[in-house]
């Protein structure tokens, strides 16, 4: 079942719901899913919408850390460090502690239980990125137009009035660079049931038709730490099955997503239900204002709900409270691993936008899954080691059974050796297992995908020259080092 189509009563509703304030919160009430899942409705405002909240095994991330009024929060942006080892119900209610960060090597930004992926293409880019202004104040989080310069790897992303920005920029100084940065939370969509649900909201304003987003789902055992699209000039191409949805990028004016299966290495494209950009969806349903310089139809603060459902053989994916549908189509879903478990990443690609516009920050809410699971990543306490450094990852707690590492790596020949936390060793030097990857691409990151023994609070890492380089002393890098377990 669809929701109606556009009449007048409809359309005063969705603008009740989406009324503009200073920053506007992403409304409560989710969107209508497809009536073959299991459904609890609710109406508002004479719009019928479906709470992912109230589904078997759901899980909602609000990024609600902080309870005054929006309106006078005086706080600056806090960022997330897993050195704090919060706990995500104490994210929920309280502001995360500001932590000084005196190096580029220490404390990767990332929610305790999160795992952040910050890749960048270009060398020079490795250990500070290229500076970019993103939304919002730095001193008190007010919403845009307020800004605040973004200088290091460990200020983005950051969390702002109950809600979490993305911040990523590459080849402003070359105009040809590539960086993403992925976001996955420690809950994974369980196909078991076979039919979920992904939810999200977020902030529809493009700076550049060269800054885009993205949704992967893999299977557990499958995925890859930066899993993108072969056309791209970087890492390593798909994953060997799965989904992806991605904004079209090239004109910043002309958003919608186009969505592909991949089977053994290879995307299918989907044929669209319609090619309707949001942007003509909002046109349609949000009279513009009076005053020219309001944003239009798009907005920095205004967060919008995209929903996916896969179920019964559908893949249905787009904006409910538009009833704009990207695609409501009959697929044959890939295989999802034996646990039929798959992995959720958010991406946010930057491809030097500055040659048509800005960098772009994205404003991101309320991202769920029905039914979820929960599962284990446990973060390190730097976010790359390399040849120049000690080249040791503490972790914020031991391994649980059936573990492995996850690291992206530049260079060959790479080994791995574990240690509890007291700093006994638990091996003996092994060769870390590279992930099974589309390509092969020399002078590129690979995903590796290592088993631990448990207990493994440390991990010690050594290599050698990548293929396609020839430095001495030898270059290598291993960066964003996380253990992932089902296990907790």
């Amino acid at each position: 079942m669809r929701l109606p189509r556009s009449t007048p009563a409809v359309t005063a509703a969705v603008l009740a719901l989406l009324s503009a304030c200073t920053d506007a919160p992403s409304s409560p009430e989710a969107p209508r899913i497809a009536a073959r899942a299991p459904s609890r409705d609710v109406t508002a405002a004479a719009v019928t919408f479906t709470r992912i909240e109230d589904l078997p095994n759901a899980w909602v991330e609000t990024f609600n850390v902080n309870n005054p009024d929006p309106l006078t929060w005086t706080v600056p942006p806090k960022y997330w460090l897993p050195t704090d080892e919060l706990t995500m119900s104490l994210i929920a209610f309280n502001i995360a502690p500001a932590t000084s960060i005196s190096s580029e090597t220490a404390a990767p930004n990332s929610l305790a239980n999160w795992a952040i992926v910050k890749q960048t293409r270009d060398r020079s880019s490795w250990n500070a990125p290229e500076t970019m202004t993103a939304w919002h104040d730095g001193a008190t989080c007010n919403a845009p137009p307020a800004s605040h310069p973004v200088g290091g790897y460990d200020q983005a992303p950051f969390l702002c009035r109950n809600h979490m920005m993305t911040a990523t920029n590459a080849g402003t100084a070359t105009q040809d660079s590539y960086a993403v940065t992925y976001l996955t939370p420690d809950r994974l969509i369980d196909f078991s049931s076979g039919n979920v649900v992904v939810r999200f909201d977020v902030a529809t304003l493009r700076s550049s038709g060269r800054d885009w987003i993205d949704l992967w789902i893999t299977p557990y055992g499958e995925n890859l730490v930066v899993p993108l699209d072969d056309s791209l000039p970087d890492a390593q191409g798909y994953p060997r099955d799965g989904f992806h949805l991605r904004m079209t990028s090239g004109d910043v004016n002309v958003s919608r997503f186009e969505a592909s299966v991949i089977y053994n290495y290879r995307p299918y494209r989907i044929a669209p239900t319609s090619v309707q950009t949001y942007e003509d969806a909002f046109r349609a349903a949000i009279p513009k204002p009076a005053d020219p310089g309001a944003f239009w139809p798009t907005s920095p603060t205004r967060r919008d709900t995209f929903e996916l459902t896969i179920g019964n053989g559908r893949l249905r994916f787009g904006m409910p409270r538009y009833n704009l549908w990207w695609y409501d189509t009959p697929i044959s879903v890939p295989n999802m691993g034996p646990q039929l478990l798959g992995v959720l990443q958010i991406g946010h690609h930057s491809f030097h936008p500055s040659s048509d516009g800005a960098p772009n920050t994205w404003h991101w809410d309320n991202i769920g899954i029905a039914p979820a699971r929960q599962f284990s990543i446990i973060n390190g306490d730097r976010r790359y080691v390399d040849g120049t450094t000690t080249a040791t990852v503490n972790f914020n707690r031991a391994a649980p059974w059936d573990a492995n590492l996850r690291f992206a790596g530049y260079g060959s020949k790479f080994e791995v050796r574990a240690f509890n936390e007291f700093g006994v060793p638990l091996a003996s030097w092994q060769k870390a297992k590279l992930q099974d990857e589309e390509l092969d691409v020399k002078g590129r990151f690979h995903s590796y995908w290592t088993p631990v023994p448990p207990g493994t609070a440390r991990v010690d890492f050594r290599a050698e020259n990548d293929p396609a380089t020839k430095l001495k002393p030898d270059l290598w890098v291993a960066r964003d080092a996380t253990i992932w377990s089902l296990n907790p």
